[in-house]
């Protein structure tokens, strides 16, 4: 079942089911996460497991974190590890290795979106600074030549003209 299908079945809008296929990933399979531009194909099992997510926050005052908690009691979704814990706290916050780790991955990508850009700038600077140096070198030259040739010097007149 594609997600509009699913959407108009569990009668909530798309993209809150696209942020329960966030929030609850572990419990669904790889086809309803999407990515990649493949269309997200829910399962049996996946509509069962978002139909349970539909009930629990219905039922009042439910954070993700709670939802999560119930379903893993459940037996929907797995628990999480002693190695791996939780990726989100309670209170919705992020860990410091994860708030670290998502740092670096945008900081690499940054520098890969600004590596030609600086390169061009690099590469323009050193352009500037030649062309400064011809110019410097052109005054000097033009300044030695007046020095030879005074301004007041008689000019040289052809023999035929």
């Amino acid at each position: 079942m594609r997600i509009g299908a699913l959407a108009r079945s569990l009668g909530v809008p798309v993209p809150t089911l696209r942020r329960w296929t966030q929030e609850f990933a572990d419990g669904l399979s790889p086809e309803a996460r999407g990515g990649d531009g493949r269309p997200r194909e829910f399962s049996v099992r996946d509509q069962r497991v978002l139909r349970r997510v539909r009930e629990i926050l219905a039922s009042g005052d439910v954070t993700y974190a709670a939802a999560r908690r119930r379903l893993q009691e459940e037996g929907l979704l797995p628990a999480p590890t002693r190695e791996t814990g939780e990726s989100r706290r309670g209170d919705g916050s992020v860990s410091a290795e994860e708030r670290e780790a998502a740092e670096r991955f945008v900081y690499a990508i940054l520098e890969q979106a600004a590596r030609p850009w600086i390169e061009r700038i690099e590469r323009l600077e050193r352009e500037l600074e030649a062309l400064r140096e011809e110019i410097e070198a052109r005054r000097a030259s033009s300044e030695s030549a007046e020095t030879v040739a005074p301004a007041h010097a008689p000019r040289r007149r052809w023999p035929f003209g």
